[in-house]
């Protein structure tokens, strides 16, 4: 035993054996380590903590946005649509003008861009024309801004461009009586359509395309939802327009599923998925009117849509 203990001594003594120089580099070593552990002990026990006011800090701000608001009092609030507006009459340059057939050249003296332009000349081919200088304001394209800088010097001849005048010397007056005449939009072909003033073929064709996409109409007034149709082009011949009796295509909204709906134009998928999901969650529907409880709903929109739904 004493002898298995003495050859432990010796091989510790030969790997743990130090000469006088290491033994003071060791010292050293131990010294510096216990340095660097007191002095950040000691240093938080004598150092005081430091309380940061921002009382002053806030007071400096408040001086400098009082500053700022003498010195520019309009500075935060900015009226967008004043610089709108100010915008549209450094770009546009008016003068007293008829805007019926005023040539390309005379626009573009006031400033309207190729495509505004355009737009109305587009306008013009279709026998569209101006009776008050608020059908202006209508023209896709012009905003609001541009046309209140305009307002002022548009000067419509009335007695030139009254529509009277025009239906007189259309070829659609000497067929038909405008008086009498009555057209049903949801059983009309194409040819029953172009007898209502205002309306050519190509808006004829777009009519019963709608009128298709919708399953029929339900008002005269979604007439207005047909691209290209403004109330001025409208009221050449609401008055001898009617919806007849004729079947409108109705969704059974306890069985329709979402890509039925998305394909009407008064759906979209949010829509369609609101009324799936709703039917879903609480069961079949009882009545149409249920459909202004589900999300998205509300009553002007329930009022347009509901003529195409129904419960079975």
């Amino acid at each position: 035993m004493n002898i298995l203990f003495q050859k432990v001594l010796q091989v510790l003594k030969t790997y743990f054996h130090f000469n006088r120089s290491e033994k003071n580099g060791i010292l050293i070593l131990i010294i510096l380590i216990l340095i660097l552990f007191i002095i950040p002990a000691y240093l938080a026990f004598v150092r005081k903590p430091v309380k940061i006011s921002f009382e002053q800090f806030g007071k400096e701000i408040a001086a400098f946005e009082a500053d700022t608001l003498k010195r520019a009092p309009n500075r935060f609030n900015i009226d967008f649509e004043r610089i709108d507006h100010s915008l549209a009459a450094h770009k546009l340059h008016p003068f007293t003008f008829d805007p019926n057939g005023l040539p390309a050249e005379k626009w573009r003296q006031i400033g309207l861009s190729e495509r505004q332009i355009k737009t109305i000349k587009n306008y013009e081919l279709k026998g569209g024309r101006f009776f008050h200088k608020e059908d202006l304001r209508k023209i896709y394209g012009l905003s609001e801004n541009e046309y209140a800088v305009l307002a002022p010097y548009i000067s419509i001849h009335k007695t030139e461009y009254n529509k009277t005048s025009i239906q007189k010397n259309t070829w659609k007056s000497r067929f038909y009586d405008a008086e009498n005449l009555t057209v049903d939009i949801n059983t009309a072909d194409s040819a029953g359509l172009m007898a209502l003033s205002g309306i050519g073929s190509s808006f004829a064709r777009r009519i019963i395309r709608y009128r298709n996409l919708l399953g029929g109409f339900y008002a005269k007034e979604q007439l207005l939802e047909v691209y290209g149709m403004d109330s001025l082009r409208f009221a050449q011949f609401s008055a001898n327009c009617t919806v007849g009796e004729g079947p409108v295509r109705k969704f059974n909204i306890n069985t329709v599923t979402v890509a039925e709906l998305k394909k009407h134009p008064y759906f979209n998928y949010y829509l369609a998925k609101s009324i799936i999901d709703y039917r879903i969650i609480h069961g079949s529907y009882g009545s149409v009117e249920q459909l202004s409880f589900t999300p998205l709903f509300n009553k002007d929109l329930y009022q347009k849509l509901a003529p195409y739904l129904i419960i079975r």
